[in-house]
């Protein structure tokens, strides 16, 4: 009895640590309906319409999902999909990528290669002397007399940023100006799946100042005016592909 769960438990660490990651590509997106109109906000279609982007692009339209249910039934696992590569991705064994490579509607099937990149940031405070100095020379340099001269703060324009936390921008005077005018639009932790990123690690919230930050009067970013989406898709440690 010993010798089987033994076994049994080695035949289950194996199967566990033979899958790898995929990025499964697909054929066409053939049959797919899409409406624009309900799927962008207004100001995403007026900056296409603006730019002379089109409103109902293919790399728009979303994922044929009877493909998407032929592959979760036979993947280990699906991590996610992107409708711009038109492609999901998903663990699977040895004989699943067989599988699925035999599929009629896939088009390629690419191996993922694991990496680790470490994510860092200071806390954002306050400026010293030294910083304050450095701080004119950056905005100088990026001609900051120049947007305020043409009124130019960002208004109108609305900002993602993509990181790995937001500490301290929902209390930090740096950043009231901005909570002031109820210009943090949105906010999703895509990692815990819920809208608090208020924490973790502090690079979201430097980037966030560099951008349109504020303190005691003074200028940090040149957009201090702009609209935010704040999003954290990182773990501080490291980036995964699934």
């Amino acid at each position: 009895m010993r010798i089987v769960l033994v076994l049994f438990s080695f035949l289950l660490f194996n199967a566990y640590f033979s899958q790898e990651k995929y990025w499964v590509y697909l054929t066409d997106k053939d049959g797919v309906e899409f409406n624009p109109h309900n799927y962008f906000d207004q100001k995403a279609i007026n900056r296409r319409i603006k730019n002379n982007v089109p409103l109902n692009h293919f790399t728009d339209r979303p994922l044929r999902t009877d493909y998407q249910d032929k592959i979760s039934h036979i993947a280990e696992f699906i991590c996610g999909h992107t409708r711009w590569f038109n492609a999901i991705a998903c663990k699977l064994t040895p004989q699943q990528l067989i599988e699925i490579q035999n599929l009629t509607f896939v088009k390629e099937v690419s191996a993922m290669s694991t990496r680790t990149v470490f994510a860092e940031g200071n806390d954002y405070k306050e400026l010293h002397k030294g910083e304050q100095g450095l701080l004119e020379g950056q905005i100088a340099s990026m001609q900051g007399k120049e947007f305020t001269k043409k009124g130019l703060t960002g208004k109108g324009i609305r900002i993602c940023i993509i990181d790995a936390g937001f500490p301290d921008v929902n209390t930090s005077s740096i950043y009231q100006h901005i909570r002031d005018n109820n210009r943090i639009i949105k906010t999703w932790d895509f990692k815990k799946n819920k809208p608090d990123i208020y924490k973790y690690s502090s690079h979201g919230s430097t980037v966030l100042s560099c951008i349109a930050g504020k303190t005691d009067g003074v200028f940090i970013g040149l957009a201090i005016d702009s609209e935010f989406l704040l999003a954290r898709t990182e773990r501080i440690l490291y980036e995964g592909d699934c």
